[in-house]
């Protein structure tokens, strides 16, 4: 065989040995009778590896992956039309290059290319400026919605006004009328005095009892009945202003009796009523 030359001497040019079983040099033909033909080139390397630097990074694209772009876009602008490129964009979004869907397409002018759903929607309305002041409550002082509301009125006197006198005005008291009723309910009799001011307020005694036509205090038989520190009012008044007693006494059929009512100013001496000459203010009924 032929050995390699050195690196010293000048390369040779390709040689082709056989070998067959009687070449004892090689190790592998000492037990067969194998044939082999080798083929020894030693001229120099005409493609060498690429460099480490020429070699594309991971994730850069490729001369290959550049070129057909290139040539896309060349056959894109000789056709006259753009559509080519969104086309390509859109098959690259769909590779996993670009993460919007290539469903939602070109913005459209003068239309947000957000979704409805990324944005938050306030549907409180806005108050306008009008109902904004009404609802504001003013500065002025707050109604006296009691003062505004009318009293309950009292309820009136029971008698009958056929059963009343007319109202007297009192030679002590000039402000102050009284009158004296009575009033019949079954075998009942109940005695009525009613009182009332001809203007401002006054604070009266009422004094009320009965008598007979000799003058004889029959119910109660010594001492008035008595209202003391009572309000005299004008008579629209809703204040009451009269009482009412019933006489729990046998009164005798037909006889003739008397209501009598005196007011005084408050605190005023009581009415003598068993002096037959006191009678104050006067009605009288038969029974």
């Amino acid at each position: 065989m032929i050995e390699r030359p050195s690196a010293s001497e000048e390369p040779r040019p390709s040689a082709s040995f056989n070998s067959s079983p009687s070449d004892t040099g090689r190790a592998y033909q000492a037990a067969g009778s194998q044939h082999f033909h080798e083929h020894h080139y030693h001229g120099p390397v005409t493609n060498p590896a690429p460099a480490v630097a020429d070699r594309p990074s991971k994730g850069r694209p490729g001369p290959v992956w550049v070129a057909s772009i290139a040539v896309v876009t060349l056959v894109a602008l000789a056709s006259g039309g753009v559509w080519l490129w969104p086309r390509l964009t859109s098959a690259h979004a769909t590779a996993g290059g670009d993460k919007t869907p290539h469903s939602a397409g070109a913005p459209v002018p003068g239309r947000s290319s957000a979704s409805p759903s990324a944005k938050t929607r306030n549907t409180t309305p806005k108050a306008s400026s009008g109902s904004a002041e009404s609802s504001t409550p003013s500065e002025g002082p707050i109604p006296d919605t009691q003062s505004s509301v009318p009293a309950p009125a009292s309820p009136p006197n029971p008698a009958d006004p056929k059963n009343c006198r007319s109202w007297k005005t009192l030679t002590d008291m000039a402000n102050v009328q009284v009158r004296p009723c009575w009033r019949r309910e079954g075998s009942r009799i109940y005695m009525v005095g009613e009182w009332h001011a001809l203007q401002g307020v006054e604070t009266v005694d009422v004094y009320l009892w009965l008598k007979d036509a000799s003058g004889q205090a029959v119910y109660p038989a010594s001492n008035a009945l008595s209202w003391r520190g009572k309000g005299a009012y004008p008579a629209s008044s809703s204040e009451q202003q009269w009482e009412q007693a019933v006489v729990p006494v046998n009164l005798v059929q037909g006889a003739e009796y008397t209501v009598c009512i005196s007011v005084y100013p408050a605190g005023h001496v009581p009415p003598v009523i068993t002096n037959p000459e006191v009678s104050g203010t006067q009605k009288s009924f038969t029974y």
